[in-house]
């Protein structure tokens, strides 16, 4: 066999061997990705929706959006707390299991005029039960006496429609305050859970820190809180009265002193039990 013929031999058998790189059923030294044959082909970018390519990590997924006006809200709720628990302690001492346990009680002084237990419960359910209800003056007005006099001056009815239109706006507005409060609290806990409770155990907190600076201004001095207290809520100055006075004799001083220590008590009670409750834990703050 010639040089020529030899050359023609050794290509047609190079001619039927597919060349490297070259062939469609072979990967080239560029195409990495490519599929054999004439169908679609994918790189790594161009993976099917939901699945991912060898070597690649599943993409993160995204953080949760801040709440609106976070911090607003946690404000409001750890304000409510204060308020709505010095709304339920006036609330506990304006009732008229209150007001027979102080005219009961050992060492509640006696009425000086000659009201009786029985009888101070009966006009001082009046009294109460009118600051808490919508009736007119006329209400007190005609209260009598065994007598047959009026059991309440007309300074008096007047002072206790003071009484009454302020503790009703206050009560009022507590619970709008409330309301408003439990509303962001519900959107807080779908959407940045731990938040509400933080507020909470702030607004416990805060409860506290009221009740023991209005326990030491009442400590230090009891005259002189008393009459501030009545010159800020009732200005007009139709708050003092004669210890002959129906409203003395039905509340005397020893009543407003007992008052206000039940209403501190509840407050710290109210308050160290939510305080309890919204603790932080271990497994909380993994879980805030």
């Amino acid at each position: 066999m010639g040089r020529a013929d030899a050359r023609r031999h050794r290509a047609r058998v190079w001619d039927g061997i597919p060349r490297r790189g070259r062939g469609p059923g072979r990967r080239g030294r560029h195409g990495a990705g490519r599929r054999f044959g004439p169908g679609p082909r994918f790189g790594p970018a161009d993976a099917p929706a939901g699945e991912h390519p060898a070597g690649a990590s599943a993409p993160a997924s995204p953080a949760p959006r801040r709440p609106r006006a976070l911090r607003l809200r946690q404000a409001l709720i750890a304000l409510a707390v204060p308020l709505v628990t010095l709304a339920l302690a006036l609330r506990a001492v304006a009732s008229p299991l209150f007001l027979w346990i102080e005219y009961h009680r050992p060492g509640f002084p006696a009425d000086p005029y000659g009201f009786s237990p029985e009888e101070r419960m009966t006009y001082g359910s009046h009294g109460l039960d009118y600051i808490l209800n919508f009736a007119p003056e006329r209400y007190l007005g005609d209260v009598v006496l065994g007598n047959g006099d009026r059991a309440f001056t007309a300074p008096e009815i007047g002072h206790m429609t003071d009484v009454k239109h302020v503790l009703l706006w206050a009560l009022l507005a507590v619970a709008v305050f409330a309301l408003v409060a439990a509303a962001g609290a519900l959107g807080l806990r779908r959407r940045a859970p731990g938040s509400a409770r933080r507020a909470l155990f702030l607004g416990g907190w805060l409860t506290l820190a009221l009740m023991l600076a209005l326990g030491v201004s009442a400590a230090l001095g009891w005259e002189s809180f008393f009459v501030a207290f009545h010159e800020l809520f009732f200005p007009q100055g139709n708050w003092a009265f004669r210890l002959s006075d129906t409203l003395i004799r039905l509340y005397p001083p020893q009543f407003w002193v007992d008052a206000a220590a039940t209403v501190g008590a509840l407050a710290l009670i109210v308050s160290t039990a939510l305080l309890a409750a919204t603790w932080p834990r271990s497994r909380r703050r993994r879980r805030a």
